[in-house]
């Protein structure tokens, strides 16, 4: 069952369906270079996660190469090794493919930035096909608004709804055939995870 926020009202499997036929959209996926990186980053993570607490301060940094901003070290700084074994842990957790609860993703929030916008990228490249990336832009897409607060993007719930959403329209028929017809614009995108496909049509909404 998705969770709800009152306030925020999300697009429809059908409006996403309509986006995934938007030929700038299409022309911009197309031509992202970012996804030609992505292939290389998705390809690496199974290895930086094998060093365990170094690898996930190496994941932090790599992750935080795609947003305006530098990892305020100080936030994890202070840290022992209770707190540095219980990420690792965490990350463990969503490699295996498991569902993350909310004290969870906390955790990791903390550790990235104090952002789940962040902490979202990280888990994405642990476990592609259970967490996708979340951002500004793609809330923006997502809650069909020019605007959102960062209050509302750097949610907990909001995260775990946006993830609950994108799930349950991967059981829609159509939604999987307009991934397939998406997946063939490039070559780069053929190995790219079904919750990545859907995420860049959000993203690269105009």
């Amino acid at each position: 069952m998705a969770r709800t926020k009152k306030q925020l009202t999300i697009i429809s499997e059908q409006q996403w369906i309509k986006l995934s036929n938007n030929a700038v959209i299409q022309k911009n996926i197309k031509n992202d270079l970012y996804s030609e990186a992505y292939l290389s980053l998705a390809r690496l993570f199974p290895n930086i996660q094998k060093t365990h607490w170094d690898g996930a301060v190496t994941a932090l940094h790599i992750v935080y190469g795609w947003m305006p901003t530098i990892p305020k070290l100080k936030t994890y700084q202070h840290w022992d090794a209770t707190d540095k074994s219980r990420l690792v842990d965490i990350l463990e957790k969503a490699k295996r493919g498991l569902s993350l609860d909310r004290d969870e993703l906390l955790h990791l929030k903390v550790f990235s930035n104090n952002s789940i916008v962040g902490g979202s990228k990280i888990l994405h490249f642990v476990s592609p096909k259970l967490f996708p990336i979340w951002d500004t832009r793609v809330a923006r897409a997502f809650y069909n608004r020019n605007k959102v607060y960062a209050q509302q993007v750097n949610d907990i719930d909001c995260y775990l709804n946006y993830r609950d959403v994108l799930l349950s329209w991967m059981e829609n028929a159509e939604v999987c055939k307009r991934l397939s017809l998406i997946r063939g614009l490039a070559p780069f995108l053929k190995t790219v995870a079904d919750l990545r496909m859907i995420e860049l049509v959000l993203f690269h909404k105009p």
